[in-house]
């Protein structure tokens, strides 16, 4: 059985699937900036959490899971 997709139609899910990457990933940091910022007893914050650059991090890692 050979599968037939159009190309129109090829690129019309990718480019969903690309889409829906980046309205999760913006979601995303906008639920971790609303998060309230917390001691840990447990374990020390990473160096992006000392930066601030966390929501920049998980941004780049979400993107390039997208395959």
């Amino acid at each position: 059985m050979k599968l037939s997709i159009a190309k129109g139609e090829l690129l019309k899910n990718t480019l969903k699937i690309i889409l829906i990457g980046i309205i999760t990933t913006i979601s995303r940091i906008i639920g971790q900036f609303l998060i309230p910022a917390g001691e840990q007893s447990i374990l020390e914050p990473s160096a992006f959490a000392i930066s601030g650059t966390m929501p920049l991090a998980f941004t780049i890692y979400g993107i390039s899971r997208i395959r």
